[in-house]
């Protein structure tokens, strides 16, 4: 009787061994957090090579899946979002789920360069949200950037 049980218990602690390792499609990546994770404040805009001042004040907040944006400390739009890291640059997709855009895709590359986020979408993108820019210096191209908001 002592033998089947400890028999047992080392079957037991045998399996669970077994199966502490994550699946094989499962990618332990995911559970990392992203970089684009906190607040950017924007700080200027770029557009056909013109650098230019923010030209209202906006912060921009990812957190776990979902983003905010807030203009003019009152009107605020947010939504989820989702990174193609395996592009170069990388791909970024906002859909938002309250504001003007709501309902509406937003595709989007972005950089980040220490505490410098650097987005770009194509400036005609509310009139077409399915196109995305392929580049920060391609034509129609309008580039949003931030910094880091640090705490």
């Amino acid at each position: 009787m002592r033998r089947t049980v400890l028999l047992l218990a080392g079957v037991l602690l045998c399996v669970v061994a077994l199966g502490s390792d994550s699946p094989k499609e499962y990618d332990d990546a995911t559970m990392q957090v992203d970089e684009l994770q906190g607040t950017w404040r924007l700080v200027g805009c770029e557009f056909d090579g013109r650098k230019a001042a923010a030209p209202y004040p906006e912060v921009l907040t990812f957190c776990n899946g979902t983003y905010t944006h807030k203009y003019y400390e009152h009107d605020t739009h947010s939504g989820s979002y989702r990174i193609d890291p395996t592009h170069k640059p990388q791909h970024l997709d906002r859909i938002a789920s309250s504001g003007s855009l709501k309902g509406r895709t937003c595709r989007d590359i972005f950089q980040i360069d220490g505490d410098t986020l650097r987005i770009a979408n194509m400036s005609d993108q509310l009139l077409n949200d399915k196109r995305r820019p392929q580049g920060f210096n391609d034509d129609n191209v309008f580039v949003l950037v931030y910094k880091r908001v640090r705490k």
